[in-house]
């Protein structure tokens, strides 16, 4: 049976998340997506005006759309992943807002696991790209941990381009775009890149937003989530058609590229879905996932890894407590079961169809090692953080090979080496040798990202 034909009526679903250094203007673009889209009205988006110039940060309005928490818009930084969507004529765009800030790179990452498409947001602003880009910021950072993710394909949105400091200036798009090129060239295929500003929304889409029922502001001057500028807009729509300060740019809008861009089709047969968290709620017990792959329908059984224990499905509900009878790859989904205790159900096991034996759970695996910045030798016997989907675990290397003579043993690795390596994690955790991504960090710092090849 061809699944396909069962999705005639519903919209591909794509996972996109927003990474980049701080105040690169993640956020600010998500706010100004959903007013461009009508999904934020005009009277909120002047609420939010209002506020946030009482709180002395006048420039942040379009941010509060997604930092919703009085701690992010006291600080002026997400420090969750913020999440909504809208649609497209194709596509279903989930949007997942990471924080930038390296304290919640954890964040980040969980984000990044469950995406399909990595946004890079980098400033344009003159010394901002470079705080963000060179050693120590976040922009290199977070490019090397989407590596370690399943994301498919990069864009790169070029923010700020409004900036006084830069002005539209292609020159300026052009240096920045050819440093990233040189970085991620080895990492993924080439990304695309978009001059925009996400204070106007230039370039997020055609016409100015018009099409899709949302407005822009006018007489940007670059504003930053930082704060720092305090120049008042206006709620006029722009003529872009007559003034467009980026006509050089030939390329798609960001809407039509998310619209558009070729991804891998997704598995509608084998059903994989990533526990995200389970709680108890008078006496019915749920579990919200993510589905990877495979179609998820009511009054089914479904196997649980590590325990191999069968779950009977009861209803299953959106995020919004909404009942379908399908969901489909990319669904948020909150399940809910019969008859069944939830106890040995933890964050990033696995909900399989009966007959899916790819997933085993172990203490104890081989890997290849791509090791991007040791800052010294990494030797047998080193702790470290494994970052495995959204787990956290801390594990061991047990042992390390030389990637061009697997049978030949070797004591330590540097920045640059690519190993074969042994690695013991503290606890039993969910593997799949189907070329299972992963990172392994110290403090605040990522030193390799791997892929498992066996499952001891």
């Amino acid at each position: 049976m061809d699944l396909s034909s069962l999705r005639i009526s519903k919209k591909e679903n794509v996972n996109i998340v927003f990474v980049g250094h701080v105040d690169a203007g993640k956020s600010t673009i998500c706010g100004q997506i959903l007013v461009l889209q009508g999904i934020v009205d005009k009277r909120t988006i002047d609420k939010y005006k209002v506020a946030s110039k009482e709180s002395g940060r006048e420039s942040w309005y379009l941010s509060w759309c997604l930092d919703t928490n009085p701690e992010e818009r006291e600080k002026g930084k997400t420090t969750e992943v913020g999440s909504a969507c809208f649609e497209l004529k194709n596509r279903k765009i989930n949007i997942l807002d990471a924080p930038g800030h390296k304290q919640y790179v954890f964040e980040m990452i969980s984000g990044a696991n469950s995406a399909d498409i990595g946004v890079l947001v980098v400033s344009a602003r003159i010394s901002e790209f470079e705080a963000g880009f060179e050693k120590g910021g976040q922009t290199r950072e977070h490019i090397l941990l989407m590596k370690s993710s399943p994301i498919q394909k990069l864009i790169v949105l070029v923010n700020k381009m409004d900036d006084p400091s830069v002005n539209w200036n292609e020159n300026r798009f052009l240096e920045i775009k050819k440093k990233i090129t040189n970085y991620v060239k080895n990492l993924f295929p080439l990304p695309d890149f978009i001059p925009i500003s996400g204070i106007t929304g230039e370039n997020l889409c055609n016409n100015g937003g018009i099409e899709y029922g949302g407005y822009l502001d006018e007489g940007s001057n670059g504003g930053s989530e930082n704060g720092d500028d305090s120049k008042e807009h206006d709620n006029n729509l722009p003529n872009y058609n007559q003034n467009n300060s980026s006509s050089w740019y030939k390329g798609p809008s960001f809407f039509d590229l998310l619209d558009n861009i070729q991804l891998k089709p997704k598995d509608l047969l084998n059903l994989d879905i990533t526990i995200l968290e389970n709680s108890k709620l008078t006496g019915s017990s749920y579990v919200y996932g993510l589905i990877n792959c495979g179609v998820l329908k009511k009054d089914i059984t479904l196997k649980h890894i590590p325990s191999e224990l069968l779950l009977n499905v009861n209803s299953i509900l959106d995020l919004d407590d909404n009942d379908q009878e399908e969901f489909y790859p990319g669904d948020s989904v909150k399940i809910k079961f019969k008859n069944c205790d939830l106890d040995e159900v933890e964050i990033g096991h696995r909900l399989v169809n009966l007959d899916n034996n790819s997933f085993k759970s172990s203490n104890l695996f081989t890997c290849g090692l791509n090791i991007l910045d040791s800052n010294g030798l990494i030797c047998v016997g080193f702790t470290c953080m494994l970052h495995l989907g959204i787990v956290k675990i801390q594990c061991k290397i047990k042992e390390l090979r030389k990637a061009s003579e697997p049978n030949k043993k070797i004591r330590f690795v540097r920045t640059g080496d690519k190993a074969l390596a042994l690695i013991e994690t503290e606890n039993k955790v969910v593997l799949s040798e189907k070329k299972e991504r992963f990172s392994i960090r110290i403090a605040d710092k990522t030193l390799a990202v791997g892929v498992v090849r066996n499952v001891r």
